[in-house]
């Protein structure tokens, strides 16, 4: 097994083993770091600007109540791994808002980094957290995981992120940075957003890769956002008639984009297949 905090001697504020948070509990600064050793439900939870939340390999953070973690400039809010050095320190499963959650979660200059699995998730959200001044970054997911560092799946409202900065995360199929799916007259939001250093398609076997910086499939509106040296990757794959396609933006739906950039972004094909098709450095 992967070692935990105590294993490598990391010191630890507050150790928490998993099970579940509930409603009327603050992690207060004074008691940081956090080491979270388990599988851990938050039906409550208010965090201090400042705090570090340390999570252990195979843990994930699952929200089915309200999660107000509300950083600031100065001091922000870490969800990472408890694995300090690389290469092996992408081994929590990310932060996942439950299907159901009810309204008023925040999240605000919060730092979500490391996982091997999407950092984000928000699942079929009908009240979504408020996204604000979020970072979140060098995140890699594998099957079935969807989206490197972000995944809206299923949203039936309308949820925003503003002045977030995802980049540098990855996944093995879809989506590199973002991957935003809509339903029942759900719609997402990104505004003065950047997007960039993401890749999707580090995997094999798919029968295509798509959206090195996003993917959407749905309702969007994109507002000053930059989405700049993002790749898409065939490389890994042994189809070869695999279709390879949008190294900045994959889009199928209603988009809608003001005022973005999409620069420098790339659509990389396996050479040695001449079946493989590549299509979108900058948007498909």
């Amino acid at each position: 097994p992967l070692p935990s905090h105590a294993a490598q001697g990391g010191a630890c504020g507050t150790t928490v083993p998993g099970g579940a948070v509930g409603p009327g509990t603050t992690w207060k600064l004074a008691g940081s770091p956090y080491c979270v050793t388990g599988h851990l439900t938050v039906a409550g939870l208010t965090i201090e600007p400042g705090v570090r939340v340390s999570v252990d390999p195979g843990a994930r953070s699952t929200v089915t109540g309200v999660l107000v973690a509300a950083g600031t400039p100065a001091a922000p809010i870490a969800f990472t791994s408890s694995l300090a050095a690389p290469p092996s320190n992408r081994h929590w499963l990310g932060l996942v808002f439950a299907a159901g959650a009810p309204p008023g979660s925040v999240l605000e200059h919060c730092i979500v980094e490391r996982a091997s699995a999407t950092g984000l998730v928000l699942q079929a959200p009908s009240h979504p957290p408020a996204i604000r001044n979020c970072t979140f970054r060098d995140n890699f997911a594998i099957p079935p995981s969807i989206g490197g560092g972000v995944a809206i799946v299923g949203t039936t409202a309308r949820t925003v992120l503003a002045d977030c900065r995802i980049t540098g995360n990855l996944n093995a199929y879809f989506a590199g940075g973002v991957f935003i799916e809509t339903a029942g007259g759900g719609s997402v939001e990104l505004v003065r957003c950047t997007i960039e250093d993401n890749v999707a398609g580090v995997g094999i076997g798919a029968p295509a890769f798509l959206g090195g910086g996003a993917l959407i499939d749905g309702t969007a509106r994109l507002v000053a956002c930059r989405i700049a040296r993002n790749e898409v990757r065939g490389a890994g794959s042994f189809q070869i008639s695999a279709i390879v396609a949008g190294g900045g933006l994959w889009v199928d739906g209603d988009v809608e984009l003001e005022n973005c950039a999409i620069v420098l972004n790339r659509c990389v094909g396996l050479t040695t297949l001449p079946y493989q098709r590549c299509f979108g450095g900058g948007l498909y």
